[in-house]
């Protein structure tokens, strides 16, 4: 289970792993643990319950969905699942000045644990704020037996909005 939560971790907080460790403390500090997500989950794919997670885990935060963002991660995602991009540990991590992208291959047993412990989670969560905020677009797919789960990040130069 630990190793799960590292890798869902990876995609959803990305800067904590990335940035330096006074920007990403914050982030750093949250523990996955349990909330009430998704009364309608019965109705959805898993890929949608995995990105409406790690969707509602970063508003929790006060981050901000971006659109062109979130085009990149639908792009970045097609890439991964076309296998144009490397991905031997079954992630892949870039930063290109204050754009961060992560994309991880999760086995459908790795999704359901996330999905399992979502509600913790997102209770814990809400425990720890931050005034830190980014800007994130993700991306999630069913693809060749995996899901594939993009996260892409937007830090702001400074600490107010772009």
């Amino acid at each position: 289970m630990q190793n799960v939560s590292r890798k869902i971790t990876a995609i959803a907080i990305t800067g904590a792993l990335i940035l330096p460790a006074t920007v990403g403390v914050s982030h750093a500090q949250l523990s996955f643990g349990s909330s009430d997500f998704g009364s309608s989950a019965l109705n959805t794919s898993k890929a949608d319950r995995l990105e409406r997670g790690i969707e509602e885990l970063q508003e929790i935060l006060g981050d901000i969905r971006d659109p062109e963002l979130e085009a990149q991660a639908e792009a970045l995602l097609q890439r991964a699942i076309n296998g144009e991009i490397s991905m031997p540990d079954g992630s892949y991590r870039s930063a290109d000045k204050n754009i961060y992208s992560t994309v991880a291959r999760l086995t459908e047993e790795e999704v359901d644990e996330y999905l399992q412990d979502l509600p913790e989670t997102l209770e814990a969560t809400k425990k720890g704020t931050s005034e830190f905020h980014i800007y994130f677009g993700s991306a999630v797919r069913e693809a060749d037996g995996f899901y594939y789960a993009v996260f892409i990040e937007e830090v702001p130069t400074g600490w107010g909005p772009r």
